[in-house]
């Protein structure tokens, strides 16, 4: 009976297992990520991240970041005070602000610009847009590409930008204008290379590394280093997918309830093969 109890745990858990993918943790305004390499985007782009925001942030936080003083300064970040997403390409309009945003909730954002308009979506849906136009500027020489905290006090009076707090799962930068519209399917999980990707993250490494590689390029993204004070973010174990949880409960739910049944069963089939016998 042993082994029929191991063949329907392994049925159950190949049926039910979900999907996997690991996630860095920013817990600290000056964890940073130095990426060694400088996606040009020319006339549209999409910088997107499938993230979570901690209630701990305070203020503006950084989450990804492309700067060249006074040339280059392509930036998304997030406002806990204002719960809202900023974009801002240096096209020559202010930063689109949008929200609400919420917290310690997994959210597919996304910042887009098509050479005509920039929109923001959250899950999907657009919630936020500005109209604008011109090509997006690109450094020329001591570009820095950052994910999280940077240091941009090196051109006063600009001043250091504090790492967004929370996780996030994947990121990725494209040459185009991926998303139109006021709906669409949102992301979740890993991003995919395609044609128009410049740069991926979907932090596959193992915990406890202090690099990353991009899935493009193969760019290396360098942890704790870049300023004075630079701290490294920290990737964690795999986590279920959403929506796939459910069905990993329902599996064990499911085998506890076939085992009650064996056993049951194993108690009345000994019981009817019992022969009767007289004491003597």
């Amino acid at each position: 009976m042993k082994k029929r109890t191991f063949v329907v745990l392994t049925l159950y858990l190949l049926w039910t297992s979900p999907t996997f993918a690991d996630i860095v943790v920013f817990d600290e305004t000056t964890d940073t990520v130095a990426v060694n390499a400088f996606p040009n985007m020319s006339i549209a782009a999409t910088i997107e991240a499938v993230v979570r925001f901690d209630t701990s942030q305070v203020g503006q936080g950084m989450i990804y970041n492309q700067w060249r003083p006074n040339q280059e300064d392509k930036q998304f970040s997030y406002n806990a005070s204002l719960d809202s997403l900023g974009g801002f390409l240096n096209i020559g309009s202010p930063s689109l602000l949008s929200g609400p945003v919420g917290q310690d909730i997994w959210r597919h954002i996304a910042y887009v610009y098509d050479g005509a308009e920039e929109r923001m979506y959250l899950d999907g849906q657009l919630i936020g847009s500005q109209l604008s136009s011109g090509n997006i500027p690109d450094g020329t020489s001591s570009r820095q590409t950052v994910i999280g905290a940077i240091d941009r006090s090196t051109a006063p009076p600009d001043t250091f930008r504090s790492s967004f707090i929370g996780q996030m799962e994947s990121l990725r930068i494209s040459s185009v204008a991926r998303y139109s519209g006021t709906t669409f399917s949102p992301h979740s999980g890993d991003f995919s290379v395609d044609a128009d990707a410049l740069l991926i993250y979907n932090f596959d490494e193992m915990p406890g590394s202090t690099s990353i590689t991009d899935s493009v390029v193969g760019a290396t993204g360098t942890f704790g280093v870049g300023f004075a004070g630079a701290t490294n973010p920290h990737i964690i174990a795999a986590v279920p997918e959403p929506g796939t949880m459910p069905l990993l409960v329902f599996g064990v739910l499911a085998l506890y309830s076939r085992r009650l049944r064996f056993t049951r069963d194993i108690k009345t089939g000994l019981n009817l093969s019992r022969s009767p016998t007289s004491d003597k």
